[in-house]
């Protein structure tokens, strides 16, 4: 793989302002203490800000309540977040990372892994967990190399599930080829996961990772930690209409892209035609990485503008401002392509209208959930919505798994 292919495959996740607070904000390795948990997320697990810091639903549920044990958050490649704008003691050791790419690319001619047993960027990551010697590592999706030198050092490793478990995508995290050398020590010991059919999905189809079922905890920092905006609705023409919300992604099929491209971005055409009726109020929810890149945000803002300047019953500004779960929170029926965002609908029983059609696909991407009342895939949106709207969004969320895993590691 090229540099050029390379960096386009991490797109998302690179920035030249992220780079340069590498080097602006770094953190010595040296001047690191010993703590009894080490968490990662990058930025686009960290969009909401609260109370002036930036938060990540997921980490940050399970930091919160490890109040009392010592902890540092370390800001993947190439966040640009970090010390007191991010929640967790959070410490940019990236400027490491960067030597180590460097290193690698000028000792094997690739910035891809290519030896476990003597790679530069392996190295970082063991000299920083031998300085905090932390008893976990909990991360968004902890890279190879973390999961190595941890292994090294015999850390376990948890993985906090953020999306859907694909195994069948070459390009997914949890697809073997991710993993050229696909060794036990290359993978997280546990995934911590959010539903019963992300569990199954684990258990069956990957055999190094073991699943632990702790909920949705995006659900939970919404109700037990974000308090704001609860209040701060979208105010449509009229507002006793049943109300959509549709989830956008980064990353859609090409076909679908030719077929959906509207004023420079993709958005399904069948849908909008859909928003014409005004038969429901609809609320058009970014992606986080949409919201996150400043670039991306005014892009699709501004297509947002030329596309619904004359419609009456969309909102695409108050809804971004706030996490998803404040849109599910009084939504009645959620449309997407085939987001992960369904499992935190089901979470709010709302049914999700998906719009990707390769059941096979869906069958892989959600397991069981596929064939239950909470998915209806209809590309042409020509079911009859009002059949499925949910009149509940307060279903019980049960977090019992998830204060026992707390309470585990509080006692140890």
């Amino acid at each position: 793989m090229n540099l050029r292919e390379y960096l386009k495959n991490f797109r998302r996740n690179i920035s030249t302002k992220g780079i340069i607070n590498s080097i602006k904000y770094k953190a010595k390795i040296s001047s690191l203490k010993k703590v009894d948990v080490l968490f990662s997320c990058h930025d686009n697990s960290r969009p909401v800000f609260h109370e002036g810091t930036f938060f990540s639903p997921l980490i940050d549920s399970i930091n919160f309540n490890l109040q009392g044990l010592s902890s540092y958050t370390i800001a993947l490649p190439f966040s640009i977040k970090s010390g007191v704008l991010a929640y967790g003691n959070t410490v940019n050791l990236n400027s490491y990372i960067i030597i180590g790419f460097i290193k690698r690319f000028i000792k094997s001619r690739s910035l891809t892994l290519k030896n476990i047993e003597n790679d530069p960027i392996i190295d970082v990551y063991f000299r920083i967990f031998k300085k905090t010697s932390p008893k976990i590592i909990i991360g968004i999706l902890p890279s190879v190399e973390m999961c190595i030198a941890a292994h090294k050092l015999n850390i376990v490793v948890f993985d906090l599930q953020h999306g859907i478990i694909d195994t069948s995508r070459k390009e997914s995290f949890y697809s073997d080829s991710k993993r050229k050398i696909n060794k036990k020590e290359c993978w997280p010991d546990h995934i911590l996961v959010r539903n019963e059919f992300s569990f199954e999905k684990v258990k069956s189809e990957l055999k190094f990772s073991t699943p632990i079922l702790i909920g949705n905890l995006n659900r939970y920092f919404y109700q037990n930690i974000y308090k704001e905006g609860k209040e701060n609705q979208a105010v449509f023409e009229d507002n006793k209409k049943p109300v959509v919300v549709f989830t956008l992604q980064p990353i859609y099929p090409i076909d679908f892209e030719k077929e959906n491209s509207l004023e420079g971005i993709i958005f399904p055409k069948v849908l909008f035609e859909l928003m014409k009726f005004d038969k429901f109020n609809f609320l058009i929810k970014l992606h986080p990485s949409q919201i996150q890149h400043p670039i991306l945000y005014k892009k699709h803002i501004s297509a947002f503008k030329k596309l619904f300047f004359n419609l009456r019953n969309v909102d695409y500004e108050i809804c971004n401002k706030y996490p998803l779960d404040h849109s599910f929170a009084y939504s009645n029926l959620h449309i997407t392509y085939n987001s992960a965002s369904i499992f935190d609908a089901m979470d709010y029983g709302i049914v999700s209208i998906v719009l990707d059609d390769d059941l096979e696909k869906l069958r892989r991407y959600l397991g069981k959930l596929v064939d239950t009342k909470f998915v209806i895939t209809d590309p042409t949106l020509k079911t009859d919505l009002f059949e499925h709207f949910s009149k509940n969004n307060n279903l019980e969320n049960n977090f019992y798994n998830f204060y026992n895993f707390i309470n585990e590691f509080k006692t140890k």
